[in-house]
């Protein structure tokens, strides 16, 4: 009777091998193990084994990798406790440099207005920090003033803000009533100005009179079809002489005929040239040749029609 207990039923431990499949003549196959790889492991310096097998290893190899593994533990703890060392002073010093107050306003490209008119009403409060104003916000604020057409705002940490303003530009003066206006060439009033206190640019601007009576506020936008052409005459004058250009105000009072009101020779009564309701290109430009002839030894007529095509009408 043999011995059961000289047999054990526990296997080796088998490490898995490498296997190459090569394909032969005839279809066939054959499989070859090759040689199994040995993996390496890393041991952390933080477990409980680490220091007994530094110290008490022989094995060359292991002491190798005992070393590495101390190495990378020791050097990734120095670069975390660097990088957070940085973060805590960048906070000690960002957050006071940040937190200061709003002192020194610069602001560029005002014509028109003032810094105080440009500023009143926006909501800048003294003392606010500069790092809570909203940039678009303000922007949008300040683009809601009647002659502000675009705002370039910058920050300049700690305590200054930039401001770069383009104003809208003035095409001519309008007179509704006993009210003066400053409107541009896309009918949009711009400003309110005194009567009789025009500033020498004010006063090189061509007056447009005979506007149906309204109440006109700055900021609003008219849409006047009359105003249109108006402004469309005023667009054909801006391209003649500046000698030429002896215009003293543009007559909207009859839509169907609109009127230059113009001085010949230092004459006190104003000539009156009648345009009509279309064609102002051509009209304005016959007008310009005639105007010298006005000059000459004719008498000053008081009243010039243009709107005929094939002749020129002058009343004395």
């Amino acid at each position: 009777m043999q011995d059961l207990k000289a047999y054990t039923n526990r296997r080796t431990t088998r490490h898995p091998k490498s296997r190459v499949r090569l394909n032969l003549k005839g279809g066939e196959s054959a499989v070859i193990a090759g040689p199994a790889k040995r993996r390496t492991h890393v041991i952390s310096p933080l477990s409980k084994p680490f220091w007994t097998r530094l110290f008490a290893t022989d094995d060359p190899v292991e002491l190798r990798y005992l070393i590495r593994g101390l190495m990378l533990t020791l050097s990734s703890t120095l670069v975390l406790a660097a990088v957070g060392w940085m973060a805590w002073g960048t906070a000690l010093v960002a957050i006071p440099y940040f937190q200061q107050p709003l002192k020194d306003i610069r602001i560029h490209g005002l014509h028109r207005l003032t810094e105080q008119e440009l500023l009143s009403g926006v909501g800048l409060k003294p003392g606010e920090a500069l790092l809570n104003i909203d940039p678009y916000e303000l922007a949008t604020r300040l683009r809601a003033h009647p002659l502000v057409h675009e705002v370039d705002l910058r920050r300049q940490f700690p305590h200054r803000l930039h401001l770069s303003i383009q104003e809208h530009q003035p095409a001519a003066r309008l007179q509704v009533a006993n009210e003066v206006f400053l409107i541009d060439s896309e009918q949009r009033v711009l400003q309110r100005i005194a009567t009789g206190r025009f500033s020498a640019e004010d006063a090189r601007l061509l007056l447009v009179t005979g506007l149906r009576p309204q109440a006109l506020q700055p900021g609003m936008q008219l849409q006047s079809s009359v105003l249109a052409q108006g402004l469309k005459i005023l667009h054909e004058l801006a391209a003649m002489p500046q000698d030429a250009r002896t215009v003293l105000r543009v007559d909207l009072s009859e839509p169907q005929n609109l009127k230059l009101v113009v001085s010949v020779d230092g004459s006190r009564r104003p000539l009156e040239v009648q345009l009509g309701g279309f064609g102002f290109a051509n009209r304005v430009e016959q007008f310009r040749k005639l105007y010298p002839s006005l000059l000459g030894t004719l008498k000053k007529p008081q009243m010039v029609d243009l709107r005929h095509p094939d002749r020129v009408s002058l009343l004395q």
